[in-house]
């Protein structure tokens, strides 16, 4: 930019601000947050009451506004050290006008998240490419060259899987930006039917005023890919999903990984898992899971989702 222009710009730039500080914020905006909330965020709007859960707070994790070409779509909360997102949370077939995506042709290569390596970056999403595969910087922040189909690991084929699946969005631009590695831990190829079928089912109950969050909980121990000594990326022994709703509000929790049955002592009574089976539980149960897991106060949703509440 000429220097005049610059002078120009940045003369005109508090009256904008008293104008449209919308507009200012929007262009100053990254897709990796830099502070520790969505509230002032673009992406609050995915969150029940513009809420997002309570409680799971720690140095290693980022919040991600996931954005592809210049639009964001849901957002995340990422793990830096296991590189494997927690949650991720949308609503259900959110859509914007004018998006940049041709209609019908999704973009399913995987992608990765400049900013995690390098916060001067660009906040879109991009493709991961052999270049991206070898650069220190971006395979620090991300598995981005942790291949599944052609590998076994503990005797095991993994795949990923989406938080936010792409079944949910109803657009171009919103189901490809699902293709991020932010949002797709690894999950035994096994399950991935089985959480398939949960997530076709539920989708016949769904509408537009759903709020939807979905996550995943590692080994307390730690269970990695490759192998302990690497510990390129975790691997999740729970995958869960929550909904909040007019009139629905409900919890599945699936044991995604391990052989062996888990017991959860919550409210008084025994929650049984089995190897690969998804169970539907309450929103209280999965709260104290997670606070057990994870070692954290949580909340998914403010007031818990209360038909009280009303609706935004």
């Amino acid at each position: 930019m000429h220097p005049m222009e610059m002078m120009v710009m940045m003369k005109l730039l508090p009256v904008l601000c008293a104008v449209v500080p919308s507009v200012t914020f929007w262009l100053v905006e990254a897709e990796v947050v830099k502070v520790d909330s969505f509230k002032n965020t673009q992406c609050k709007e995915f969150f029940y009451k513009d809420k997002e859960p309570s409680g799971i707070e720690d140095s290693s994790y980022t919040r991600i506004c996931q954005h592809y070409r210049g639009q964001a779509y849901f957002a995340s909360l990422y793990d830096k050290s296991r590189r494997i997102p927690l949650y991720s949370a949308s609503k259900f077939k959110f859509s914007i006008t004018n998006e940049k995506c041709k209609k019908g042709k999704i973009d399913s290569k995987w992608k990765y998240e400049p900013q995690l390596a390098d916060p001067s970056k660009h906040g879109d999403m991009l493709d991961i490419d052999d270049n991206v595969k070898k650069d220190t910087k971006i395979k620090e922040s991300q598995p981005v060259e942790i291949e599944y189909y052609n590998h076994t690991y503990y005797n095991t084929k993994y795949t990923r899987v989406y938080l936010t699946p792409p079944e949910y969005q109803t657009s171009t631009c919103s189901q490809s930006a699902t293709y991020t590695l932010t949002n797709a831990p690894p999950i035994p190829a096994d399950f991935e039917t089985t959480w398939a079928d949960i997530i076709k089912g539920i989708k016949m109950e769904l509408n537009e005023s759903c709020y939807l969050v979905h996550g995943a909980i590692p080994y307390k121990e730690g269970k990695w890919i490759p192998d302990k000594k690497h510990e390129r990326v975790a691997v999740p022994e729970l995958i869960w999903m929550a909904y909040c709703c007019p009139g629905i509000q409900k919890v599945f929790l699936g044991h995604s990984d391990g052989e062996e049955t888990i017991n959860f002592e919550v409210a008084n009574k025994t929650l049984k898992l089995k190897r690969r089976e998804v169970i539907e539980i309450l929103l209280p149960e999965l709260t104290a899971i997670l606070q057990t897991n994870l070692n954290f106060m949580v909340g998914i949703f403010k007031n818990d989702c209360k038909k009280s509440e009303g609706w935004v």
